[in-house]
């Protein structure tokens, strides 16, 4: 009899972790690099060019790693075809004395993206674009910055929260900084 329930509750264990019931956490590791222009993935430097950036501009990219800390996560994982990698390239570049915009580049290793929302945070402020539409592997998303107060440094934060075909995730970095103001 104790036999039976042994086997019936392991049972029902594998069979709600491998369809995803248990809540899965997710161990994650968040690496920030501090790069140059001709460091970047040739497809943010396109991107980066594109958008008014040169080798005179930092960039700060951030990957993201899904960890498999569990059993039950490893078997969810390969269920869905293998971890994800997640990388974020921001930078930030003046438009006149009172705006700037901040400027980021997401790239999936395996997953295409269907949507983000984004922040920006930085000298007290936030700023924020959301419902933004992704398709394919990359995303790139400009949300503008403006203060017309007091000359102010601004130190940015970017955090996205988005949504690929594996599901949800949030990747944050720093996104550079700016002084702005009158």
């Amino acid at each position: 009899m104790l036999r039976k329930l042994i086997l019936i509750s392991v049972s029902f264990i594998l069979l709600f972790s491998i369809f995803g019931v248990i809540n899965n956490e997710v161990e994650a590791t968040e690496q920030v690099e501090e790069l140059d222009l001709d460091e970047l993935p040739i497809e943010s430097q396109q991107f980066f060019m594109e958008n008014g950036f040169d080798e005179n501009d930092l960039f700060y990219k951030t990957d993201y790693v899904e960890n498999e800390s569990t059993a039950s996560n490893e078997i969810s994982t390969r269920a869905k075809g293998g971890v994800n990698v997640v990388s974020m390239v921001g930078a930030s570049k003046k438009v006149s004395s009172t705006k700037g915009k901040v400027v980021l580049h997401l790239t999936s290793f395996r997953k295409n993206f269907k949507s983000a929302n984004a922040r920006v945070t930085g000298g007290g402020k936030k700023w924020t674009k959301t419902k933004i539409k992704g398709s394919g592997k990359s995303m790139g998303i400009t949300i503008p910055v403006s203060h017309t107060g007091k000359k102010k440094y601004f130190g940015f934060r970017a955090n996205v929260q988005y949504v690929t075909t594996a599901g949800a995730g949030n990747v944050t970095s720093s996104a550079g900084g700016l002084t702005l103001g009158k």
